[in-house]
């Protein structure tokens, strides 16, 4: 409710203004009165009302010391004045102040009744506006990450030419400007290994992680859904690529330690000079990226161009050189229920250059090839993959002595049916997607008209977490859920303006926005004329 403080130095209006005024009846409660300015300040303070009356002359501090001391630490606080015909003076003052209304003596309850109704709804008013600009700007913000998604695949595969990419940049708020540029790639992971970005300490992560690179000027974060983070980082005068790389990761290291029960794994790349350089520095750092599936036990890897070396935090580490003993069934398990298809390839060489030599001999070949064929098995009789289509896709390959009559034969057999599964796996996740987001779809087609509908509501419905919907929901429709709401909302919209007499307020209210501005202002930025132009017969925009 909204609270009122009265201020008055004469007592007989004051008491007389405190029991004839019907305070509960227009919406508000008078919290507090007093004399004079210097007895209400910290009653004021104390009691915090929205809007203060006060008398303009008083004794010890008057009306217009109490509305700059006011306005000075409480500047949402609005201020009626009540002032003599020959105050002039004080009248000015209080206007340069930005009081919100001015009434002469003598007054009576009616005259104040009326104007703190006026005050009050300038008040809703904002709080109104507040809040739609508050949902405007959380729906800007999903578009953004969405942006920022596939502005990040365009800046490392060579689409774009860098002037495009600059002004891409620009557009999402992003300066691209470097002496030198970096990528780091990192990914949550439990302590058994698995990815998991949906537990609350994994949640507190990422809210983390946006926060401070959200205030660096020479990094830029990127969420890449299921394959984790990735930061552009950029070289200064004062600081190199290679240098603000190794800060970051320190940060990225300090805000992982604050959660004990999450882990991570980082690939860092090989530092470039120019923006038409990451591409390929990209691809090398992604070969580097897939011994997350491979090694438990290091948090931090370096790409090396040139080299098969990879390296664990202020020591270099050979492949070559690691314990074959390290290497079990779990680690091939893990990549075929978490990784992507594009990745096998890179996995798959990682894979056989981590057993090393032993890969020479035909009978460790064929149990290496033979364990993967069981793993994969049991990842179609536990899902719901295609058992079928996977078995036909086996026998088509059934020449395995021939497969695995060398290392290059052997890897290319394995990453053929590893593909060929994992592209299964997808397809049968797709399937399940597809069965959620109809489910989905139909919630939003029968609640799309309440106000309070959200990412949290229609995840909800169906059983899935806000950040999983999302990402499968921008998968599965090509676009946000802000996105696929708001278009539903105006396609309602413009038929009822065509086909229906009602005012466009209404209209507003009928397909979800209960503030007739936002609804205007939304509506005309989506469909590029006024709603009142589209019902004259104007065309929506292309």
């Amino acid at each position: 409710m909204i609270k009122v403080f009265l201020v008055e130095d004469e007592i007989v209006v004051r008491e007389g203004l405190r029991r004839k005024v019907q305070w509960k009846e227009l919406g508000v409660s008078l919290v507090g009165e007093a004399a004079d300015g210097e007895l209400a300040y910290p009653l004021i303070q104390e009691t915090k009302p929205d809007i203060l009356i006060t008398d303009i002359k008083m004794p010890f501090m008057d009306g217009i010391q109490l509305s700059k001391l006011v306005k000075n630490e409480m500047p949402w606080i609005k201020i009626i004045i009540i002032s003599g015909h020959d105050d002039f003076e004080y009248a000015q003052k209080a206007i340069a102040l930005g009081v919100s209304e001015y009434i002469l003596k003598p007054v009576n309850s009616e005259q104040i009744a009326q104007t703190v109704l006026r005050v009050k709804s300038d008040i809703e008013s904002e709080v109104r506006h507040n809040l739609n600009f508050k949902k405007f700007k959380t729906e800007m913000l999903e578009y953004e990450k969405l942006e920022r998604k596939r502005f990040f695949m365009e800046l490392v595969s060579k689409r774009l030419p860098v002037p495009e990419l600059l002004e891409k940049g620009r557009q999402l708020g992003l300066n691209l400007i470097g002496t030198g540029y970096n990528i780091i790639l990192f990914q949550q992971r439990s302590l058994s290994g698995e990815t998991d970005r949906y537990t609350e300490s994994s949640i507190l992560i990422e809210q983390r992680l946006e926060e401070f690179f959200a205030r660096e000027t020479h990094a830029i974060l990127f969420d890449r859904d299921f394959e984790g983070f990735s930061i552009l980082v950029k070289g200064s005068e004062e600081e190199s690529a290679e240098q603000a790389s190794k800060r970051y990761l320190e940060a990225i290291k300090s805000i992982f330690f604050k959660t004990g029960d999450v882990k991570y794994f980082a690939a860092v790349g090989s530092p470039v000079k120019k923006l038409n350089e990451l591409p390929a520095a990209f691809e090398e750092l992604r070969r580097t990226y897939v011994y997350r599936y491979i090694i438990e036990d290091i948090d931090v890897m370096y790409a090396q161009k040139g080299n098969a070396e990879a390296g664990r935090e202020n020591a270099n580490i050979n492949i070559f050189g690691l314990d074959p003993k390290k290497i079990d069934r779990k680690i091939f398990e893990r990549y075929i229920r978490c990784g992507a298809v594009d990745e096998v390839d890179n996995f798959v060489a990682d894979y056989f250059e981590n057993l090393g030599h032993q890969m020479e001999s035909m009978f460790f070949r064929q149990y290496i090839v033979m364990d993967a064929i069981l793993a994969l098995i049991s990842l179609v009789d536990e899902t719901d993959i295609d058992k079928a289509e996977f078995r036909e896709n086996l026998k088509k390959r059934s020449n395995l002595a021939q497969a695995l009559a060398g290392v290059e034969s052997s890897k290319e057999y394995l990453s053929h049916i590893v593909k060929e599964a994992l592209v299964l796996r997808e397809s049968s996740a797709s399937k399940r997607y597809r069965d959620i987001i109809e489910n989905a779809k139909n919630f939003i087609h029968e609640s799309y008209a309440k106000d309070d509908i959200s990412l949290n509501t229609v995840a909800a419905s169906v059983n899935i977490s806000p950040s999983h919907f999302s990402t499968i929901f921008s998968q599965e429709t090509g676009g946000t859920f802000i996105e696929y709401l708001t278009n539903l909302r105006m396609e309602k919209a413009m038929e009822l303006l065509r086909c229906s007499g009602m005012k466009t307020s209404e209209i507003g209210y009928k397909v979800g926005y209960h503030d007739p501005h936002y609804f205007s202002y939304l509506f005309k930025k989506r469909i590029g004329i006024t709603p009142k132009e589209f019902r004259a017969g104007g065309q929506a925009r292309a």
